[in-house]
């Protein structure tokens, strides 16, 4: 816990995103709403009176808000040097930034869309106060995966809600249940077998087409045989899915797991 002199008054907004991006989760202490772009529009978010900023002295529960990620969606966070003018309201700063981000959803990359907020909003102006701004992209749902974690036990639950959201996305009505145990399970033994102390990292990508998910886990480590009671893994990756193949060298290990589509 942190305390301050009467004359420390500052804003602060703390988030984190979920681990499957399906949300963004915030509490905001005075700091300005952040903005969210999406296919139907822009807005702010806001939920109730604004908190006190910290270093007021005032007692004050700050409350969680959730913002959900939609595909093909954008989240600004920034601070007031972007939207404050001299001789002009608040208010007005933010209508400003809103209506430039309307046709921020035309450009590709995020830097592209920042360096085009900043060209707008400041227009060659010196801002009165520093000007920071954090763009989150979620991209539109693709038939593609690419994903890579630490090789740590505590990355496994986030690969499995990642795989989770993937195939939600191609399919509503798909759950995906045996595809995600299946790259559980070999994720699992690349963090268990293929690394030292040091540690490293498990890749894994997915692709989809009319008749079969497939998925891919690799890792760049030493295979290292450890005892253990468990080894069901394999059997599992098996029963799971119609076609599992191992692909052991120098350069790690990569498995490939296939399921059809219609079983």
């Amino acid at each position: 816990m942190r305390f301050f002199e009467i004359d420390d008054i500052v804003t602060l907004l703390f988030g984190i995103v979920d681990a499957d991006l399906s949300a963004f989760r915030f509490a905001s202490a005075g700091h300005l709403p952040p903005l969210v772009v999406t296919r139907t529009g822009q807005r702010f978010v806001s939920d109730g009176p604004s908190n006190p900023p910290l270093g007021t002295g005032l007692s004050h529960a700050y409350r969680e808000e959730i913002v959900p990620l939609e595909p093909d969606s954008s989240l600004i966070l920034y601070t007031d040097g972007l939207v404050e003018r001299r001789n002009e309201s608040l208010t007005r700063g933010l209508e400003r930034l809103c209506e430039a981000a309307s046709s921020i959803r035309s450009l590709g990359h995020p830097d592209d869309a920042i360096a085009a907020l900043v060209d707008s909003l400041l227009d060659e102006a010196s801002p009165t106060d520093d000007v920071a701004i954090l763009m989150l992209r979620r991209e539109e749902a693709s038939s593609t995966l690419d994903l890579r974690v630490r090789a740590a036990p505590g990355e496994l639950l986030t690969l499995r809600r990642a795989l989770r959201r993937w195939l939600s996305e191609l399919d509503g009505s798909m759950t995906g249940h045996d595809v995600i145990l299946a790259a559980g399970e070999a994720s699992a033994n690349a963090v268990e077998h293929a690394y030292g102390p040091a540690g490293g990292w498990v890749h894994v990508t997915g692709t989809r087409d009319q008749q079969a998910i497939q998925v891919i886990v690799r890792d760049e480590g030493h295979w290292r045989a450890r005892p253990t009671s468990r080894g069901r893994g394999i059997g599992l990756m098996r029963t799971a899915m119609d076609s599992v193949e191992f692909d052991r060298s120098i350069a790690g290990t990569s498995v490939t797991m296939r399921r059809s589509v219609k079983r």
